[in-house]
């Protein structure tokens, strides 16, 4: 482990190269268990989006250690990587019921919420917080998936509260935790503290896509200067943005402008027809 945790301190240091050539060295000449330098290679792999290297350690790890918790986490990285939601649950859902444990119950509530099943990812949440140390850095996360799972369920009143408890507790408040405030606090109509939330998000560079359409959805019309500003750059960084292009094509048929709204979709169209 203590490779792996070395590993870890170089790539939060901004060395991931260096990171990952300590580990390829390390399971070359490792002679005990190399599971967690092959699981930490793989996720920095990940990171690095050099998802087709990883898939070789991937396969030396399940077939050096195919039912344990490195092996589990790491398939169900790449299978999030890889877009395959579908795997990915069913894989963190075998881990869970070989050995239940946070860090699958979350990974699995994120992988729920990105597929829309706001249900399943607030039970993953539900049992993440009757694991953790209640008022420990670890109930943050639960705190956090918890109340996106609320917010997607329809329920911003109740996922506020949670929202706020989780942006008081200690550890790390990620993205999409202080998306998911800003968004219950514009459904429960809290615009001004909302906007307060979500100005920070928007600077910075490039914003997220979830901070860019709540800004058009909630403040386009009473700013569509600003609006079009952030989805211009959303689509020069993110050309493949649909719904970016969707949101500019209104705003030119909002103005009144249907020629240029016409050849925005076209252009998109043809640049990706899918």
């Amino acid at each position: 482990r203590g490779h792996a945790m070395y590993a870890r301190m170089l790539s939060l240091d901004g060395k991931p190269d260096e990171a990952i050539a300590h580990l390829e060295s390390a399971r070359a000449t490792l002679t005990g268990d190399a599971s967690p330098v092959l699981q930490r290679l793989i996720e920095l792999q990940i990171l690095q989006e050099d998802l087709e290297t990883a898939r070789a350690p991937l396969e030396d790890l399940k077939d050096r250690y195919p039912d344990s918790g490195p092996t589990y986490h790491a398939s169900a990285q790449l299978a999030l990587a890889d877009g395959d939601l579908d795997a990915a649950v069913g894989l963190l859902e075998r881990w869970n019921s070989v050995n239940e444990n946070l860090i699958a119950l979350r990974m699995l509530g994120s992988a729920e919420l990105q597929r829309g099943n706001g249900e399943a990812a607030l039970a993953a949440a539900d049992r993440s917080l009757e694991l953790a140390d209640q008022g420990s850095y670890r109930t943050r996360p639960a705190l956090c998936l918890r109340g996106q799972a609320l917010l997607m369920t329809g329920q911003a009143g109740t996922a506020l509260p949670v929202l706020v408890q989780a942006q008081r507790s200690t550890g790390a408040y990620p993205r999409g935790c202080k998306e998911a405030l800003a968004a219950a606090l514009y459904e429960t109509g809290r615009d001004p503290q909302a906007r307060a939330v979500l100005e920070p998000l928007l600077a910075e560079e490039p914003p997220g896509r979830v901070a860019v359409m709540l800004f058009v959805t909630r403040e386009g019309e009473r700013n569509p200067d600003r609006a079009r500003a952030l989805l211009e750059g959303r689509v020069a960084a993110f050309p493949e943005d649909a719904g970016a292009h969707a949101h500019l094509v209104r705003l030119d048929q909002r103005a009144g402008d249907s020629e240029a709204a016409l050849a925005r979709a076209r252009k998109a169209a043809e640049a990706y027809p899918e």
